[in-house]
């Protein structure tokens, strides 16, 4: 196993005997880089998208209809330097991501709320995602997860805020690795990304992200029964009139 603390903590004692304050060492080599909103892929999944953004939208209505959470993928950077041709070629300090606590919040104590449970507010999901030195991984994290979402809509919330802090941990040379802690505000609503366009009788112009239910708007409509569709589509022309139907 890699010493990577042991010359950190000698320093350290070193400071304290002398007198002077005791700093942490900043050795971890897993960072957050930045944040993404999910998008469709190129192969049809849902995966990162190409700009970062820095607080979220969360639609209650939404998660209704589509049983969703709030994801996000988190740019995780491994800051070590290559070690292979100082070890035989072998390279070690990959680092290996095992998961993301997450911390969610609607107050300055953290305390529960709309019935969850401790565990729903403080959480870990596990992840398997192994980073080369000086490499990059886009990575999916729960951060209100769909029976999480759900319970907060049944409580009926309003307009409320969560506050997420998100920290990446794994393994690197048989030691537990760190990440920075990130910091995240998402305004939890109810059809506040719902564009209602009336009766079914044509497509939605704005679709919403892969995952529906948050940080973009959606055209939605009702149909013969009243029941909300989103995305909006052309159900059938019997009630439809041309107009409806987007034409002049």
């Amino acid at each position: 196993m890699r010493p990577r603390y042991l010359v950190p903590l000698a320093l350290c004692v070193l400071a304290v005997l002398g007198g002077d304050a005791c700093k942490a060492q900043d050795d971890q080599p897993l960072q957050i880089l930045r944040v993404l909103p999910p998008a469709v892929g190129s192969a049809g999944a849902c995966g990162g998208g190409t700009e970062f953004i820095s607080t979220g939208v969360l639609d209650l209505t939404l998660v209704r209809l589509f049983d969703r959470g709030y994801v996000l993928f988190p740019v995780v950077l491994n800051r070590e330097l290559s070690n292979t041709a100082s070890n035989g070629g072998v390279e070690s300090n990959r680092v290996t991501v095992t998961g993301a606590d997450v911390d969610l919040c609607f107050d300055d104590a953290c305390s529960a709320m709309f019935g969850l449970a401790q565990n729903e507010q403080h959480f870990r999901q596990i992840l398997y995602v192994v980073i080369d030195p000086q490499g990059q991984a886009t990575i999916p994290v729960d951060l209100i997860r769909a029976t999480t979402a759900q319970k907060i809509a049944t409580a009926n919330a309003g307009d409320v805020t969560a506050l997420v802090t998100l920290k990446m941990v794994g393994t690197s040379n048989e030691n537990t690795v760190r990440s920075n802690s990130m910091k995240f505000a998402i305004r939890i609503c109810t059809s506040c990304l719902v564009n209602d366009i009336g009766a079914c009788c044509r497509p939605a112009l704005n679709v919403g992200l892969c995952n529906p239910v948050q940080d973009a708007v959606i055209d939605c409509c009702k149909d013969s029964s009243g029941a909300t569709i989103c995305p909006a589509r052309q159900i059938g022309p019997a009630s439809c009139t041309a107009s409806d139907a987007g034409a002049p």
